[in-house]
């Protein structure tokens, strides 16, 4: 079965772009090079979506440069790029940055994580910024200028973004399946509400990805069929996670689903054709 993977992260700590990796990461696992060559063992893959890994004080166009030269050497492989710019920034230095990127035309879009919950271990925001005044006037310079915004926030700020999201018309992939951290009925009713949006956002599509960061094995089959029953399948897409999930076992994910789904038409859409359509139809 051939395959894109839309959300993994290459990198190379010779390059001292990704020290995050060695200050604030525990894995010992996670402290080495992971670069394309090793992933590409597997033949199956016939295109990656690299999301953005650098530190936050490293300019986003040296992690784009030094993607594009090693892509080089593997042309056969369709590529793309996600990323890093601060969606709050100000309209103007913005816009400067968008145009800076767009040269690059493995650049098909931006994430800038505004993930934060007081609830939960992870919240790499320190604060709640999905409401800052300047994200309705980017969003709407990203739509214009034809990239996607990779979102990774948590279902309370999605309820808020969203509405910004349909003004703009800007193309949303949602990261993680939303991160569905539900550890009590109020949380997991606030998701399932929030899927249900979403699958009504024809410009919204969304990652099976990441899971394993925010529930146990025993509860994935639960949230991939709420998902399948409200989002359309034109809309779901396959991603790793790699190397964050799964470090040592890069394709448990990708057998799981390939086992999970038992439709092979409906396989074809989220392990490749949505992919295409999305980040490789120009």
């Amino acid at each position: 079965m051939k395959k894109i993977d839309t959300h993994l992260h290459f990198w190379d700590l010779n390059n001292k772009i990704n020290n995050w990796v060695i200050n604030q990461t525990d894995s010992s696992d996670l402290k080495r090079n992971f670069l394309p060559e090793d992933l590409f063992k597997d033949s199956s893959i016939i295109g990656v979506v690299h999301v953005e890994a650098h530190d936050s004080a490293v300019p986003t166009i040296k992690e784009i440069q030094w993607l594009d030269t090693i892509m080089q050497k593997h042309q056969s492989i369709k590529y793309a790029h996600i990323a890093c710019v601060d969606i709050t920034l100000p309209p103007s230095e913005f816009a400067k940055i968008i145009q800076e990127i767009k040269k690059y035309t493995s650049v098909k879009g931006i994430r800038y994580i505004l993930a934060h919950s007081p609830k939960y271990e992870y919240s790499p925001c320190g604060e709640d910024m999905s409401g800052h005044n300047n994200i309705q006037v980017n969003l709407n310079y990203l739509q214009q200028n034809n990239l996607i915004f990779d979102c990774q926030m948590y279902p309370y700020q999605l309820h808020k973004f969203l509405p910004l999201i349909i003004k703009s018309g800007v193309t949303c992939v949602i990261d993680h399946f939303a991160l569905p951290a539900w550890d009590n009925k109020e949380d997991h009713e606030i998701w399932q509400q929030l899927i249900i949006k979403l699958g009504k956002v024809n410009h919204v599509y969304m990652k099976l990805s990441g899971l394993d960061m925010f529930k146990p094995e025993a509860k994935f089959g639960e949230v991939l069929d709420f998902c399948l029953q409200y989002i359309p399948d034109t809309k779901l897409m396959y991603g790793s996670n790699y190397p964050v999930s799964y470090t040592n076992e890069p394709n448990y994910w990708c057998n799981y689903l390939n086992t999970f789904f038992k439709n092979d038409n409906l396989k074809e859409k989220i392990f490749l054709n949505n992919a295409l359509a999305l980040f490789f139809n120009n």
